[in-house]
């Protein structure tokens, strides 16, 4: 059995365990219950995930640079973000991604495409964070002064350090000083080979590309993400209507704001799933809201993450169990 098929049944199995854990933990009952109070609706979330992913899968297929199967992209997609909610800062499934697309493109191509859609994520979610406290001081300056507005932004600043670290780690060859950082590790630079140090090098190139001959796929990389990230906060206020909270759109893209910096604070937790909810929840109480909203609307949206994590695990189950055939000749 391949080295890449085994790594996808390990992270098969501790998703499969962390997730049967956290469903017991909840509680079936209590899962029906909130289900129940947004009805039909869930399908309407369902759907608008869906969107999103797509949306990110295309992103993600314009880094690479030719026509890799969307599908194929989504249910990658899917696997890397199980795995990502199981594992401590929430990045364990970006090596699972560039895995599960290594029979398309030769290893550096895949690993720099990875790059380039995480850091438009990252990018594209920090637009969004900054953009919620501006707009609701914009559009609601009564309940929300000047003195809070510089709190919060203070917070999105601090939220940016890790993907301003991120960017200058791939500005400066990423690759190829991680590779260098691995050769001065005892037992372990005797593996690091002169061809790894090429591809590395070949790496960094691929991702330089995009800031120089690939300028334009990469303003159509961010303006997709942009749209993704709209459709997240879509999911948002419509799960919030369904519970009859009433909030406008502005409101949401503030609370989606917030969320997400405390998701980014507590980002160091060994697993996101739940904590990252509760974190949620505390932050509705902060701003005066009804906790039990802010209960209910995080517990659905994790019901919806935890139906597309299944999802995700059952790809990667399925391609750690069978031979992928390889292909003949990767695109350059």
């Amino acid at each position: 059995m391949s080295k890449r098929r085994i790594l996808n049944l390990i992270a098969l199995v501790v998703g499969i365990v962390v997730m049967t854990g956290i469903v017991r933990e909840v509680g079936w009952d209590k899962t029906i219950a909130h289900i129940e109070s947004v009805g039909i609706g869930f399908l309407l979330m369902v759907g608008i995930g869906l969107s999103s992913l797509f949306l990110d899968a295309w992103v993600w297929r314009l880094a690479f640079g030719f026509q890799v199967p969307l599908l194929r992209l989504v249910f990658a997609s899917l696997a890397g973000s199980a795995v990502n909610a199981f594992t401590p800062l929430g990045e364990g499934g970006e090596l699972v991604k560039a895995n599960l697309l290594a029979d398309v493109a030769p290893g550096q191509r895949v690993v720099s495409s990875v790059l380039m859609w995480n850091l438009v994520y990252r990018i594209t979610k920090h637009v969004m964070i900054f953009a919620g406290p501006i707009l609701l001081f914009i559009f609601e300056s009564d309940r929300f002064g000047v003195g809070m507005l510089a709190i919060f932004l203070a917070a999105c600043v601090v939220a940016t350090i890790p993907t301003v670290i991120y960017f200058l780690a791939l500005r400066t060859g990423g690759a190829l000083w991680t590779v260098r950082l691995l050769r001065r590790i005892p037992f372990v630079r005797n593996h690091v080979s002169e061809d790894l140090v090429g591809k590395a090098r070949e790496t960094d190139h691929l991702v330089w590309e995009f800031a120089t001959v690939r300028r334009d796929t990469t303003v159509r990389m961010l303006a997709l993400g942009l749209v993704a990230r709209l459709l997240g906060i879509l999911e948002v206020y419509t799960v919030l209507q369904l519970l009859g909270a009433g909030f406008n759109f502005v409101e949401t893209i503030f609370l989606v704001s917030g969320v997400q910096v405390v998701r980014i604070v507590i980002s160091i937790s060994p697993v996101q799933i739940g904590i990252a909810e509760a974190g949620e929840t505390g932050l509705f109480a902060l701003l005066g809201l009804p906790i039990d909203i802010g209960f209910a609307q995080a517990f659905v949206r994790l019901m919806r993450q935890l139906l597309f994590n299944a999802l995700g695990l059952a790809y990667l189950g399925v391609c750690g169990i069978r031979k992928r055939r390889v292909t003949a000749s990767h695109p350059r």
